[in-house]
């Protein structure tokens, strides 16, 4: 996760700066670049369930849809951990 998160530190700091070297973006859709099948949870998931899923998938957030599959929201790990440090019980 640390590089990743240099990296996308690098990115952004290129994509700001006129000054910086940036590599090309590639002109790939997001159809390309997705996981398949979505890993989505409900607004009624537990923490626990949720922490679970993204360490057995290694995903770091999932799209949260209603009964109807409609898109309600998105939980990462972020917001777990924040909860749980928060005091919220998995």
């Amino acid at each position: 996760m640390k590089d990743s998160q240099n990296f996308m530190t690098l990115v952004a700091s290129c994509l700001r700066s006129k000054g910086c070297v940036a590599l090309p973006i590639k002109k790939q859709a997001a159809g390309d670049l997705m996981s398949t099948p979505a890993v989505t949870v409900t607004p009624e998931a537990r923490m626990r369930d949720m922490a679970e899923l993204f360490t057995q998938r290694r995903i770091n957030r999932a799209p949260v849809t209603d009964k109807e599959g409609r898109l309600v929201g998105i939980v990462t790990r972020g917001d777990l951990i924040r909860a749980t440090l928060q005091g919220a019980r998995p």
